[in-house]
């Protein structure tokens, strides 16, 4: 399965999607530019020993102009959908429907596949309430958010910090380890709610140390430096079964304070969740970051087969000179379900929220000190917030990799033998 292309990983929550459905903003661009342009062929067997695949004319055929033009085709049915294309809605039904639609104008026959994966959202907003001392209630959707993957619940009891909260915050992103460790919960009561500091380690890794120890909810805070101050929709990468909010740094350090005078009780209130042969997953998600690197994911920690899709995209750059950085599996992107049940995987990023470095400024460009993605998870990640220079790079190299894998998938585990064949029709769509 090919998992394709959008130009920024989550919108803003001003928009009513979580972090991973906000995703399919530009998901499947490349990937229908680049099926769009394979028309060209007509029942193409591949030879027994997988000889390299000749990709230049479906990277001339798949441009940044023809992305742009599905661009605006799925703002605007987002625009006329209540601003979400999130699985389970109408909007999309509608963005399934405009991807057929232009495949079989450009000759495909189309299937449309059935299965199942994880899939949350929130029937209604959480709420989050400081019972004691001086009862206050939490404005949902500003001070805090329900995070993907959240479970259900309604839970009132005392807040406990964890080990290595850091306030006031590290001079650097990072500084915390709040929640990383076992021993960050050292002393844990079982029950109580866990109140937890952004920093080093993943959400999910963070959430099921908690579980560990007892947490009955958990109360993640965002870090404190600048630009991660503010509560967003974070994502957890996988179901969890307790309920779990993010809130902004104000929320989370007047928590914390309290908590070091003496007992403070807190209520998490959640909705219920809903939950809803693959040769290979390539994962390009957010391919065209306003002040992007270029980044390939780091097969160290994918499974068997992940090492041949790197490869592909590392040979694709150095063919055209163009300079990449490796970027691990951090389970925060579609790939997480595919490699959790040994789905090799790979693919392409151009950065969220992390800080350009000087270093990364003299060979990409941009501006160093801020944020790959300074509108990451903000309401100005729209369709005017992307870069459609690297998109273009990025979509040559997903093309090459599309084409690769489509002509043979023994190219995902190195054997010498190929069994795919095209069976495409109709002319040939340039986009």
């Amino acid at each position: 399965m090919f998992e394709s292309c959008r130009a920024h990983r989550c919108k803003g929550p001003e928009h009513g999607l979580s972090p991973s459905q906000e995703r399919f903003v530009r998901r499947l661009l490349v990937l229908l530019a680049s099926l769009l342009a394979l028309a060209a062929w007509t029942t193409i067997p591949v030879a027994s020993a997988a000889p390299p695949t000749d990709t230049s004319e479906l990277q001339e055929a798949v441009t940044a102009q023809g992305i742009l033009e599905h661009l605006q085709a799925l703002q605007a049915i987002a625009d006329a959908n209540g601003g979400t294309r999130a699985s389970g809605t109408p909007g999309y039904d509608a963005s399934v429907d405009y991807v057929v639609s232009r495949l079989e104008a450009a000759g495909y026959e189309v299937t449309i596949q059935e299965f199942e994966f994880p899939f949350f959202q929130a029937l209604s907003p959480g709420e989050l309430e400081r019972v004691s001392p001086d009862s206050e209630v939490y404005t949902a959707e500003a001070d805090f958010f329900t995070m993907e993957y959240s479970g259900s619940g309604d839970v009132t009891a005392p807040i406990q910090a964890t080990n290595d909260v850091v306030i006031p915050p590290g001079a650097e992103a990072g500084t915390s380890n709040s929640g990383c460790e076992d021993a960050d919960f050292a002393g844990f009561v079982e029950g109580n709610i866990a109140l937890i500091q952004r920093g080093t380690c993943t959400f999910e890794e963070k959430i099921q140390n908690a579980i560990e120890a007892g947490a009955s909810a958990v109360i993640i805070f965002n870090e404190g430096q600048e630009g991660r101050t503010d509560a967003f929709i974070g994502t957890l990468g996988r179901p969890f079964d307790i309920p779990v909010v993010f809130t902004s740094f104000a929320v989370g350090e007047e928590l914390y304070d309290l908590s070091l005078e003496g007992e403070v009780i807190v209520r998490v209130a959640l909705t219920k969740r809903e939950r809803k042969d693959i040769a290979v997953m390539l994962n390009f998600d957010m391919v065209g970051s306003p002040n992007y690197v270029r980044f390939v994911y780091d097969a160290d920690a994918g499974p068997a087969g992940s090492g041949n899709v790197e490869d592909v995209f590392l040979d694709y750059f150095a063919s055209v000179g163009l300079p990449v950085e490796p970027t691990p599996f951090d389970g925060r992107s579609d790939y997480g379900p595919f490699i959790a049940v040994g789905i090799p995987a790979g693919g392409l990023f151009t950065g969220a929220e992390e800080i350009k470095t000087e270093e990364q400024e003299a060979i990409y460009g941009g501006m160093a000190g801020i944020a790959y993605d300074p509108c990451y998870h903000q309401a100005c990640d729209t369709i005017e917030n992307v870069n459609l220079e690297v998109l273009d790079q990025m979509a040559d190299a997903a093309a090459h990799a599309v084409m690769t894998f489509a002509m043979t998938t023994s190219a995902v585990g190195g054997t010498a033998q190929g069994h795919a064949y095209g069976h495409f029709k109709g002319p040939y769509a340039r986009m």
